[in-house]
């Protein structure tokens, strides 16, 4: 939720800057050609058919040159795409199975399934974030490239970054939408492998630390690995500390939430 939510942010910073419009600087943003009154005219005529609020600006020359609102735009959809890819990823890593991956998550079966393997659930919506990720941050880069391509005042490389900008919005926008809707709406766990996974965990032996030290703790989640055992199970062989101190202790809930044991 934090990097969707960082991200909106950021898409939202950007989007304030293209408010700001170079219309009136004519071909290289001197005006020249253009009466006086064109520029402040034609950005409120765009403003009224566009619903949006717009300005004219003081220095068109800039803004024509450099395109740095549209690329600081880019820039920001390529962290949503890098984020939801991470997402993306992780879901497809943990609901990968149905037995030989870890199969923490219930993916909605979109499609039949797979042809040469039945029972199993392709993650094709999260594969299909995933390209679209990584399809956004390759027109970032091309969008970079548009916008130090142009000599002095002129920039003949705007379609470019205007066409990686349009695709790379539309993209996310169909991604987004498919995603949470064919995917995260119907997204479930499968609570018995989390109990039996978390219940063979070692790395829960951190929260023994404080309470054994940190050299009797190591010992006893070798000896879970070496016998195959519980951390449970090998700490109470070890006589380390009652069955009734290790489940105060070792509270994975609280864990996970930073609050120690």
């Amino acid at each position: 939720m934090h990097l969707v939510q960082a991200g909106k942010r950021r898409v939202e910073a950007a989007r304030e800057e293209l408010t700001t419009v170079p219309l009136g600087g004519t071909a290289v943003g001197t005006g020249l050609g253009a009466p006086r009154s064109f520029a402040t005219r034609a950005v409120a005529t765009l403003a009224e058919i566009t619903g949006c609020t717009l300005a004219a600006t003081d220095a068109p020359l800039a803004l024509q040159a450099a395109h740095a609102a549209p690329l600081a735009l880019s820039s920001a959809l390529r962290e949503v795409a890098v984020s939801l890819l991470k997402i993306a990823e992780d879901v497809r890593l943990l609901g990968s199975g149905p037995r030989c991956g870890l199969g923490e998550l219930k993916l909605p079966a979109n499609e039949p399934g797979s042809s040469a393997m039945p029972g199993k659930v392709n993650p094709t919506q999260a594969e299909s974030l995933v390209m679209i990720g990584q399809q956004v941050i390759a027109a970032d880069h091309a969008c970079t490239l548009a916008c130090g391509t142009g000599y002095l005042q002129l920039n003949t490389a705007r379609p470019l970054l205007a066409l990686n900008l349009l695709d790379s919005l539309q993209l996310l926008t169909e991604g987004i939408l498919s995603f949470g809707e064919r995917c995260l709406a119907d997204l479930d766990v499968h609570a018995h492998q989390l109990e039996h996974q978390l219940g063979r965990s070692l790395m829960l032996v951190t929260a023994l630390v404080p309470e054994i030290g940190y050299d009797r703790a190591a010992a006893i989640a070798h000896r879970a690995h070496a016998e195959g055992t519980t951390l449970r199970e090998a700490a109470l062989a070890d006589g380390a500390l009652s069955a009734e101190r290790f489940d105060e202790l070792v509270r994975p809930e609280r864990l996970a939430r930073g609050e120690g044991p």
